[in-house]
C-alpha cells in the first residue's frame, strides 16, 4: 500500500513541476522576387543579357552578363540589387568599356520603369538607383 501511495504522489508531483515555456512562434519574412524581379527578367533576353539570381539577407542580386560577339561570348558587366533601398545597379570595373553604350541603353529604362520612380545616377559610385 505504501508503495502504490509513493508511486501515486511522484507521479502528481510530476504534474505540478515547473514546465519549460513554450517556444515562441516568431513570423518569418522573405524578401524574395517580387514586382521589381517579375518586370526585369523579361526585358533582358531582349536586350542580349543573360542573369544569374541569387538571394542576399536583404533581397536579391542578379549578375548581369552582356553577349558581345560570338568569339569573345559572354562579359560580367555588374549587378542589379534590390534591397529595401530600391533597385541599384553596380558596374564591374573589370569590363569597363565594353558594350557601355548598348548596356545603358538598355537598363536605364528597364531601371527606370522596373524601379517605379526617378533615377539617381551616382557618377562616383558608377551607381545607379531607382527607388521603388
Amino acid at each position: 500500500m505504501r508503495l502504490a501511495i509513493a508511486i501515486l504522489v511522484t507521479s502528481l508531483a510530476g504534474c505540478t513541476l515547473p514546465h519549460k515555456p513554450a517556444p515562441r512562434v516568431m513570423e518569418v519574412t522573405r524578401r524574395g522576387p517580387g514586382p521589381a524581379y517579375a518586370c526585369l527578367l523579361p526585358r533582358l533576353p531582349a536586350q542580349g543579357l543573360r542573369q544569374q539570381t541569387e538571394q542576399t539577407e536583404d533581397g536579391w542580386r542578379m549578375r548581369i552578363q552582356m553577349l558581345v560577339s560570338p568569339p569573345t561570348g559572354w562579359y560580367d558587366k555588374g549587378e542589379i540589387e534590390y534591397t529595401a533601398a530600391g533597385l541599384r545597379y553596380v558596374p564591374n570595373s573589370a569590363t569597363d568599356g565594353i558594350g557601355d553604350a548598348r548596356l545603358g541603353a538598355a537598363l536605364v529604362p528597364m531601371l527606370e520603369i522596373c524601379g517605379g520612380g526617378v533615377l539617381n545616377q551616382d557618377p562616383e559610385a558608377l551607381t545607379i538607383t531607382a527607388r521603388t
